[in-house]
Parts: structure tokens; sequence; C-alpha cells
């Protein structure tokens, strides 16, 4: 099996337990529908609030946000991730 079938069964069968899948590119900064503020942003701010308000109905008004914005979900570098990368991708 290959990285890309690997990937697109994943994405069957993610889409098909009831995710979406939105192509990278479209959400990125500088996308047509952007949905975070750089690159380094790893976490979408609006999921995340969205997905912390459905699964805690009865959280106080602010703390979804406040969970949101205390929880740092930026890569200050993409060096620091590619010794990782690197370990994934030399399984092929």
């Amino acid at each position: 099996m290959t990285e890309d079938q690997l990937e697109q069964e994943t994405l069957t069968w993610l889409q098909g337990v009831g995710y979406t899948h939105l192509y990278g590119p479209d959400i990125a900064h500088d996308g047509p529908q952007p949905e975070r503020s750089h690159y380094r942003q790893v976490a979408l701010p609006f999921r995340l609030r969205e997905a912390i308000l459905k699964l805690n109905p009865d959280i106080p008004g602010a703390a979804p946000s406040l969970a949101t914005t205390s929880t740092s979900m930026t890569c200050s570098s993409p060096r620091k991730m590619a010794p990782r990368w690197r370990s994934m991708t030399s399984r092929a």
C-alpha cells in the first residue's frame, strides 16, 4: 500500500464516520476560505471553539474562548518538526 492509498482510505473512512475533508491550501491563510492566520498555526481556532462547545454545552460563557486562546497551537519552526517528519516518511 502506498502513502497515497493509505491517505485516501483514511479520508474515506473519516468521511464515513461524519468528518468533512477540506483541502489544506483552501483553508490556509492565503487561500480562498482561510481558517488560520498563518501556516504555523496547527489548530483551527474557530473549529476548536465549536468542538469545545459541542462537547461541553453547559460550559460558562467565556470559557470556550479562554480555552482556545490559552492553548498554544503554533509550531515556531518547521525545522522542529523535521526529525519526526523524516522518521514518518522513511518507513516506505
